[in-house]
């Protein structure tokens, strides 16, 4: 599992720096334009998928369903989110004579389609492969076409000029890609004669609304800040604050990794391991801001257009809100692997609330710092909550998050490494 990891670590790499040269072709105003793409799509995603990823993990994870049962309901998931979509997209036109996800003028609705679907589609195989404890595979799959994605853009940036629209089929294209070959690659539907029927397909998108609610919730607290930006300041700021906000994103690769890896083992661990998880998350957190601090420091002044630059002092001030978020991703994913969505549900309303206020207060006046402070406040207090609900109903103490000891240390990357 461990070698898993590692994977998935490089894959992140590769897309970072693949990010950095996008950010230089774009400049700051059309990778504004480019980032409210990616939220929309995720939040469309999120609000039309109905946590079904979830919920396959979970009923995997527990031996609740076989692989066909969960194979057939996410195809059902898919269908209606492709529907979805597209009736939403020419609606948009119709309505507002703009594309749907990027608000934009019509050369990007084959883009903004081909970008959507292959999101969903990448979301959804990649809670069958974790189910099955195949990471492993599915990491090198998005790898593999990562590094062709790095390698056009960079030959687009250093070598051939082309027209902005032929980086944007680039961008969109590689989401495709990766879904094509997941889908060719799965190895998962087996041949048990138990199908899943449509009253419990129904029946579980019932418990799957209230993992879908936390995840719309949840994206609408991280990323409310830029549609707010947009409105006061327009693209060109939220370009720049999404630049530090991708920094700042790379303290939290190591617990998204690992959290998702352990969902599954999860399910049937002991208290004693959980909190040994979450003890080793929250002094891991300490050296990937190192880390981050680093990284953003070296490309801020030696890489990245001198534009960016002003955006360096925002990724500094929300850098303390992601420390305590990293830990928040392992609170969540255990939660959600032992069946008790509502934690999670409290947790990201709760997130919401703080963070549009804060929101509101800051950004008009201090503009992307002001979203900065609002995400340290705002995490740090939900991080907070997390740790509290986990005191509450299980064996863990306050000191343990410091001091997990060496015991433990090489007990969980038993674990992890199983």
């Amino acid at each position: 599992m461990l070698k898993s990891a590692f994977i998935r670590l490089v894959y992140i790499a590769i897309l970072f720096f693949a990010n950095l040269i996008l950010s230089n072709l774009a400049l700051p105003e059309k990778f504004g334009i480019l980032s409210i793409l990616i939220l929309n799509a995720s939040l469309l995603t999120i609000v039309t998928g109905f946590g079904i990823e979830s919920m396959v993990l979970y009923k995997l994870s527990n031996s609740l369903w076989n692989m066909s049962q969960a194979f057939r309901f996410t195809w059902f998931g898919f269908f209606w989110q492709a529907m979805i979509f597209g009736f939403l997209e020419v609606l948009s036109w119709l309505v507002f004579h703009r594309t749907l996800l990027a608000q934009a003028t019509p050369d990007y609705f084959f883009i903004e389609a081909c970008y959507f679907v292959g999101l969903a589609i990448v979301e959804k195989y990649l809670s069958l492969f974790y189910a099955q404890n195949q990471s492993g595979v599915v990491n090198r799959i998005l790898a593999s076409v990562a590094v062709f994605y790095l390698l056009v853009l960079f030959l687009f940036y250093y070598f051939i000029k082309v027209p902005w629209i032929y980086i944007l089929y680039v961008f969109a294209f590689q989401n495709i890609v990766q879904a094509i070959a997941l889908v060719i690659l799965f190895k998962g539907k087996d041949d048990t004669k138990t199908v899943l029927q449509n009253r419990e397909a129904f029946s579980t998108l019932k418990v799957s609304s209230i993992v879908m609610l936390t995840n719309v919730i949840q994206l609408l607290a991280y990323r409310f800040d830029f549609w707010l930006l947009s409105y006061f300041y327009g693209s060109y700021e939220v370009g720049i604050y999404a630049q530090a906000n991708k920094f700042a994103n790379f303290s939290w690769v190591v617990p998204n990794i690992i959290s998702q890896i352990l969902i599954p083992k999860f399910a049937s661990m002991k208290n004693s391991e959980s909190g040994g998880i979450f003890s080793l998350g929250f002094c891991f957190n300490f050296l990937m801001i190192l880390v981050t601090t680093v990284l953003a420091q070296c490309f801020y002044f030696f890489y990245l257009n001198s534009e960016y630059r002003p955006g360096l002092t925002a990724f500094y001030i929300m850098l303390p809100g992601y420390f305590f978020w990293g830990s928040v991703i392992y609170f969540a994913n255990y939660f959600s692997a032992k069946g008790k969505f509502i934690n999670n549900l409290i947790g990201s309303l709760s997130c919401l609330v703080l963070i549009f206020i804060a929101d509101l207060i800051l950004i008009p006046r201090y503009a992307s710092k002001g979203a900065a402070l609002a995400n340290t406040v705002a995490y740090t207090f939900v991080f907070m909550i997390y740790l509290f609900i986990f005191l509450k109903k299980d064996a863990f103490r306050w000191r343990h998050l410091l001091l997990p000891g060496k015991k433990s240390f090489f007990n969980i990357f038993k674990i992890v490494d199983k």
